[in-house]
């Protein structure tokens, strides 16, 4: 996998993390291409390995058959997992 937008963003973001250096969006690096198994894993760890905050940002059902629920709007980037370290 790889980050795709950290801290100092490069885009303007929603989400505060992006701002506080709590928050990347990270997506499987090119190789991998679309591969949809990798990318739920991915998702699923960063979740079981306690991130506060996980989104998937692909296209609504893009994981659906994996169990991940995504949820791309106009007001996200898309294409990438958003993961947030809980605030201190």
């Amino acid at each position: 996998w790889r980050v795709t937008e950290a801290f100092c963003p490069t885009v303007n973001h929603n989400s505060p993390g992006h701002y506080n250096g709590r928050a990347v969006d990270i997506n499987l690096k090119p190789e991998h291409g679309q591969d949809k198994a990798k990318l739920a894993r991915l998702y699923f760890d960063a979740r079981q390995i306690g991130f506060s905050k996980v989104i998937c940002e692909y296209p609504e059902n893009f994981l659906k058959d994996y169990g991940v629920p995504c949820g791309a709007t106009e007001k996200t980037a898309g294409n990438h997992i958003h993961i947030e370290a809980p605030g201190l």
